[in-house]
């Protein structure tokens, strides 16, 4: 049995050191000239990536085929909740005015060049991009009359159309609204994913070309879209909306960029699942209420662009402003660790 005069042991004290952390060892940018860029970009806004949460999309089975079909099931996984968003800056910084697709980020040199995005996704490029191809702007390459009939009647609901230029009468975009379901999804995947853009109300045909390819299965190089697209948000000389977050974390993660204590997260945009598809649903007119259409009325064809008559009682670029200071705003509550602003179901048109 213990002596009771035996002494009680003292309560260990935190020996933890109180000594600020050491300064990493490695220089955060090549040279003066990216350090500025730095400070001049710190403010820009990002465009959130999104994602298929196929687990949760019950009811439209056919992503999850599509994603497999395409190989893109990396791609799509490599969104993440959140991504750091100090790290995409500095790689965006560094990248600046690169003479090559290798951009210096916290002592790695990381590699974003569409060879090194297509091994990383698991994709092999096709021997020629159908997109790239679209994209070239000569006669030749340009959908014809069949092609664009097939593809509004495919993407589009009943009665909608594309719009269209007075002086040449050819597309030249899709309004969102006027897209089925399901092809709202991918072109909210195109907006968020492929291309990280902030104004997603409608669909370009320079986008509109990477939903075909989705429809009817034509070769698509990702690894350089998505490699041209860093490259003008890297280049841009004014304010302009950055994104790939996830895209660009994922890459420096594989290269071992280690994250630092005060780094800044940013979050992604929702996931598209069931209930985001609910929304898609919704059909709404241009001027944001649901379309009432008597049973056999038929419908009108939309007018070309410069030929409307009028605008809507809110003018499409105020909705795109509106929805750019929504985006800023949670990109801004992220920041502060506050809690997100409540937008409700309509920014979803954004």
């Amino acid at each position: 049995m213990a002596s009771s005069t035996q002494k009680r042991a003292r309560p260990t004290r935190n020996t933890q050191s109180t000594q600020p952390p050491q300064q990493p060892t490695y220089e955060k940018f090549e040279d003066d000239e990216h350090a500025e860029r730095f400070e001049k970009i710190k403010g820009f806004k990002f465009s959130g990536e999104r994602k298929f949460d196929v687990i949760n999309l019950q009811r439209y089975p056919q992503f999850e085929a599509t994603i497999r079909t395409l190989g893109w099931k990396k791609l799509n996984d490599m969104v993440t909740k959140e991504s750091n968003r100090t790290i995409a800056l500095e790689f965006f910084a560094n990248a600046f005015r690169g003479d090559s697709d290798v951009s210096y980020v916290r002592g790695k040199q990381v590699d974003y060049s569409p060879r090194a995005i297509n091994a990383f996704l698991g994709l092999k490029p096709p021997r020629q991009c159908h997109v790239e191809f679209r994209r070239k702007r000569s006669t030749n390459n340009f959908p014809s009359d069949d092609d664009l009939q097939q593809i509004l009647q495919e993407i589009g609901e009943e009665g909608a159309d594309f719009v269209r230029s007075r002086a040449t009468g050819l597309p030249t975009m899709m309004d969102m609204v006027d897209l089925k379901p399901q092809y709202k999804a991918w072109a909210s995947f195109i907006h968020s994913t492929l291309e990280s853009v902030s104004a997603t109300s409608e669909l370009p045909m320079e986008r509109l070309y990477i939903l075909e390819a989705i429809i009817f299965g034509y070769g698509t190089n990702v690894g350089r879209l998505l490699n041209l697209s860093i490259q003008q948000m890297a280049d841009c000389g004014t304010s302009v909306t950055l994104g790939h977050s996830c895209l660009i974390n994922a890459l420096c993660k594989k290269e071992g960029v280690p994250e630092e204590l005060g780094d800044i997260m940013f979050k992604s945009k929702g996931d598209i699942d069931d209930t985001t598809m609910v929304k898609f649903e919704k059909k709404k007119g241009r001027e944001g209420q649901p379309v009432q259409r008597a049973r056999g009325e038929p419908s009108q064809a939309q007018p070309m662009q410069e030929d409307a008559p009028q605008y809507p009682p809110i003018h499409p670029m105020m909705l795109d402003y509106l929805g750019g200071m929504a985006c800023w705003a949670q990109d801004t509550s992220s920041q502060l660790y506050m809690d997100d602003p409540y937008f409700g179901a309509e920014k979803t048109c954004w």
